[in-house]
């Protein structure tokens, strides 16, 4: 069989152990799996204890027989809606409109004889066109590349003081060497 370490005290049953009595000792895989998290307290301790890097040493569960502890989500109950009573609306009667009888108008002849006059045609504006300005196009500078991969020989060009095998970024200096080859 194999085992596995963990610092328990031998105890009769899980309920019974306490938390203080924490030691040492072996515990065969096929007892902790038997062990239920809700059963035990014990093993809650340990879980917690096996996060550290100091109770690991102590507490070496392999992955197989780790039994995580789940806390169970409470279920929310959900809240009965009041249904609010429709109040029941009071229909309006509607007056009817009396309609109105349109009068009937004589037509009249007419007799009066028209005059022509002379009407000055008006002169139409010419709309001017405005000429549409062209945008001009922002020529984009051209960025240093600075942590990509670049051509050995390129990057000499951008950092003459540095030597070629080097790619450490950033230099513990960094603003000041900026400064020096800029512009």
């Amino acid at each position: 069989m194999r085992k596995c370490f963990a610092p328990l005290k031998a105890f009769t049953s899980p309920r019974t152990a306490n938390h203080n009595e924490v030691s040492g000792l072996t515990l065969d895989h096929t007892l902790a799996e038997r062990i239920s998290p809700k059963t035990s307290p014990l093993l809650e301790v340990l879980n917690t204890r096996a996060r550290t890097p100091a109770g690991r040493e102590q507490f070496l569960f392999s992955d197989r027989h780790h039994i995580p502890v789940k806390k169970k989500k409470k279920k929310k109950k959900k809240k009965k809606k009041k249904k609010k009573k429709k109040k029941k609306k009071k229909k309006k009667k509607k007056k009817k409109k009396k309609k109105k009888k349109k009068k009937k108008t004589k037509t009249k002849t007419k007799t009066k004889t028209k005059t022509k006059t002379k009407t000055k045609k008006k002169k139409k504006k010419k709309k001017k066109k405005k000429k549409k300005k062209k945008k001009k196009k922002k020529k984009k500078k051209k960025k240093t590349i600075y942590n990509k991969k670049i051509n050995q020989n390129l990057r000499h060009k951008i950092f003459p003081s540095l030597p070629n095998s080097t790619f450490g970024f950033p230099l513990p200096n960094f603003h000041l060497h900026m400064q020096r080859y800029s512009d």
